[in-house]
């Protein structure tokens, strides 16, 4: 919930995408889900861009924060009109 009292929910989120998505993204297949779409895994399997040895915060942390973003009264009220 973001200061302005937005907030983006699973409905929102299944508006966009499969239900087997949003069952992962809000299940427990979020992390996974995170390390696909930023590709924080190469094709050889070595990590990328993120080393899970020196995060300081859980990687499913990203997700609220991109919900937060998402929530902004712009984005959201564009993607309600």
């Amino acid at each position: 919930v973001r200061p302005d009292g937005s907030v983006i929910t699973r409905e929102d989120v299944a508006r966009v995408h499969a239900p087997e998505y949003v069952a992962r993204v809000f299940g427990s297949g979020a992390e996974e889900v995170i390390v696909q779409v930023y590709e924080l895994i190469d094709d050889e399997g070595h990590y990328h861009r993120y080393d899970p040895a020196r995060a300081t915060r859980p990687l499913v942390d990203l997700f609220d924060g991109c919900a937060g973003v998402l929530a902004r009264p712009s984005t959201w009220h564009c993607s309600n009109a």
